[in-house]
């Protein structure tokens, strides 16, 4: 009888152990699960941050290089800056693609 109480007792122990063994993996699985979904949640959002501020930033830098080709006065009474006229700005892509496949060796 000592026997079959110590036998069982093993048996439950060992259930116990395993289940909670499983348990356990299962919610280290599932916390890296998360951590993962967070990390690239997080990760997306100062991407898009970023590009926020870097298409802010050559809004800016176009907007100022835009202002320095037109030609403008200013009246000196109110120093105001006034447009005379609209340029046209050249777009120099086609002669930039002849220069760099040059320089490429094409």
């Amino acid at each position: 009888m000592n026997t079959t109480i110590i036998s069982r007792s093993k048996a439950i122990t060992t259930l116990v152990l395993a289940s909670s063994l499983l348990l356990s993996v299962s919610v280290q699985a599932t916390e890296k699960a998360d951590v993962k979904a967070l990390t690239a949640f997080m990760v997306g959002q100062n991407t898009q941050q970023v590009n926020q501020q870097l298409s802010q930033q050559l809004n800016k830098d176009i907007q100022f290089a835009v202002m320095k080709k037109l030609p403008t006065v200013v009246n000196k009474e109110s120093g105001v800056k006034t447009l005379l006229a609209k340029t046209v700005v050249k777009n120099n892509s086609k002669n930039n693609s002849k220069t760099n496949n040059q320089t490429s060796g094409e």
